[in-house]
Formats: structure tokens, sequence, C-alpha cells
């Protein structure tokens, strides 16, 4: 087994190097690159508890690739990752608590609407259709929920530490009663906070 603790107890030192060689030898181009599916098997293979397997999903990139430096400079040289007070809250808080309230919800809208008429919402093709989204301007509809979320959530929570927009807003969770609300990722955010409210 390969341990990947923070923790001095599994013989940090030795474990090192190991630990090193194994993580180049799953690089393709041995420059430490990993895909995540490839590194994710690699953990389960050794029976990384999930808790830990999910902290190192956080380096993730957007091409669904892991810097494995990265990874072995925050397990064993204490670098300091961005997003460690959001890991924190995810860890700490139930996600049953996990929650916005209406008024929350009703100033993320406003900071969406703002950001939109600031320009600051990137009307972006869709991959698949290369098409821009049509009804970006259109205010019964409005920027899809990529758009949102790269434009939005990303960088104010990044900010915060790197936690999700409700623990960005309610650290320690929220104790009520509540309902579930799911969107689609290609729906307007506008049209989204119609049906909400």
């Amino acid at each position: 087994h390969i341990c990947i603790s923070k923790s001095s107890d599994c013989g940090r030192n030795a474990m090192a190097g190991r630990v090193r060689a194994a993580f180049q030898e799953l690089s393709p181009k041995r420059d430490g690159l990993v895909p995540w599916s490839r590194l994710e098997d690699f953990f389960h293979k050794l029976e990384v508890e999930p808790k830990a397997i999910k902290v190192c999903q956080f380096l993730v990139d957007d091409y669904g690739i892991i810097d494995t430096s990265k990874l072995f400079a925050w397990l064993y040289d204490d670098m300091a990752l961005d997003y460690e007070e959001g890991l924190r809250l995810h860890y700490g808080v139930p996600a049953s608590r996990w929650c916005v309230t209406r008024a929350d919800f009703g100033q993320f809208l406003e900071e969406v609407m703002q950001r939109h008429e600031d320009g600051r919402i990137q009307n972006r093709p869709d991959p698949r259709t290369e098409e821009p989204n049509p009804f970006h301007d259109d205010m019964d509809i409005g920027p899809n929920m990529h758009a949102v979320n790269l434009d939005v959530i990303k960088p104010r929570t990044a900010l915060a530490g790197g936690m999700s927009w409700a623990l960005m807003l309610n650290p320690e969770g929220l104790h009520s009663d509540f309902f579930f609300v799911t969107h689609s990722w290609k729906e307007g955010v506008y049209e989204f906070s119609i049906k909400a409210q």
C-alpha cells in the first residue's frame, strides 16, 4: 500500500519517493500530468479512503488532468491549497445543510444581472454546435448555467476559499426545512429564477 496521508504516521520520508515514482509511472508522457480517471483508478486499487480521493480531485483541471507535482507538494511539502478553507467546510458541514435562503438567491441573481449588464458574462459557443447561446441577452432567459458558473460562481467562490456558493454565504450551513431545486446546465439563469420563485 502507498499512503497518501499528510500525517507523519505513515513514514513520510520513506513513502515520498515511492509516491513520486508511482505518479511519474502513471503519467503517459512522464511529465507528471495524469488523467484524473487513471489516478482515481490507481487510488481505488490501493483502497485509499474515499474522502482523501475527493480532496485530490480538487486539483483536477478543466480538461480532466491532474498535475501530480502539485498533489505531491501538498502531500509532502506542506504546500497550502487556495481552497483549503472550502475543503474544511465541505467535510465539516453535512451536505443536508448546504443551502441558501430566498434572500440569498435574490442577492445571487442581483450579482448575476450586474455582471451580465457590465459584459462580464461571456457568451461562449456550445462545444458541440459551436453556436453561441441565442438567448444570452434575453432578459426572460439569459446566460446559461455554464456561463454563470464560469464567470460568476467560480471566481467569487475561489476568492472566498473554494467552497460552494451556499457555504460561502452560510459557513455553518442552514438548519431548517428547505426545498430542493434543480436546473439544466443549458437553462437560462433568468428563466430558472422565474420558475424557482
